[in-house]
């Protein structure tokens, strides 16, 4: 089975690389593609509005956390949950293109690109500019000639005439627009602390301006600029615990949760969720996960629910 595949990445945070991944799924998945979506390194929030996209909740490949070993296993994983049968991997990275930890950028989205050998697509946001694009273009693609910088994706643009305007002046590099997503106040979505909305919460208006983004979006070119990926043979994963009955609470208050963590718990035992806001008890739990979320929004409903706070105190207390 063919596996294609490319990272989209950005200049920074802020330049509308989740409209943009967003974007060029909705427009692989129309073209016929099982949409894979992963976001670099650790994110909660963008990786929720992936399966309204793709069917597909979305998982995080995340270089500082996960050997290669388990990145390439939890791709693998994804596909075989998908069923995919043509499967193309889109990558959605963090922050800036060479942004992470410490001064050689470790975890960043160029690190992840070169460990699976993958093109970048980098957004760019257009607005209030001209010729000076193919300057920044040059920048990034002369920075680190190890990372295979294919497509630029100019995000922001004002009218046709001003992406004719950019696509001329990408001439002078070697790199090749894929598109232009246009200035749109629909094609946003809501921020607050720790970042913008979740999924569930995502404005109708949003998937109806997908559909339009779409437009200027090239598909030929970037079915052109993705690579095929390697992922070499079966990789297996497993927990030594005996099989353990394991809640996990989930609902508005804790949502920030790692698929690849309810993956793995799952094979080591049967996987349950809860509402801490909700529900008054649990029936026998051996293991119980409490994930981030925004807990405190919900405080005064969490403390109502004095069943559930004095069960969990109770089960905590008796080892």
């Amino acid at each position: 089975m063919r596996i294609r595949g490319l990272i989209i990445s950005a200049v920074k945070s802020g330049s509308g690389k989740t409209i943009a991944s967003l974007s060029v799924m909705n427009l692989l998945k129309e073209a016929g593609y099982d949409v894979i979506p992963f976001k670099t390194g650790p994110d909660f929030i963008d990786t929720s509005h992936y399966k309204y996209v793709c069917g597909l909740d979305g998982r995080n490949l995340d270089t500082f956390f996960m050997k290669k070993s388990f990145i390439l296993w939890n791709i693998m994983d994804a596909i075989k949950e998908m069923k995919a049968k043509n499967p193309f991997i889109v990558i959605e990275g963090a922050m800036g293109l060479f942004d992470g930890y410490g001064e050689k950028g470790a975890g960043s989205t160029a690190e992840l690109a070169k460990l699976l050998n993958l093109p970048v697509v980098l957004v760019v946001d257009a607005k209030g500019m001209g010729q000076s694009v193919s300057a920044l273009v040059a920048g990034f693609k002369g920075w680190d000639r190890k990372v295979n910088i294919a497509g630029i994706l100019l995000n922001n643009v004002g009218s046709e005439k001003h992406f004719d305007l950019l696509k001329k002046s990408l001439e002078k590099t070697d790199a090749r627009p894929i598109g232009y997503i246009k200035r749109d106040e629909s094609l946003s979505i809501p921020s607050r602390h720790l970042g913008i909305s979740m999924g569930y919460e995502r404005d109708k208006k949003l998937d109806d301006a997908l559909k339009s983004a779409k437009e200027g979006l090239d598909k030929k070119k970037i079915e052109d600029i993705s690579e095929e990926l390697n992922l070499g043979g079966e990789i297996k994963i497993s927990l030594k615990w005996s099989k353990k009955r394991i809640y996990i609470a989930f609902d508005e208050a804790f949502c920030f949760c790692y698929k690849e963590n309810i993956r793995l718990l799952s094979e080591a035992g049967d996987v349950r969720f809860f509402s801490p806001l909700m529900d008054k008890s649990l029936d026998l739990p051996d293991f119980i996960y409490l994930p981030g979320g925004y807990p405190e929004l919900f405080a005064d409903k969490l403390s109502e629910n004095k069943n559930m706070m004095g069960y969990i105190k109770d089960y905590v207390k008796n080892g």
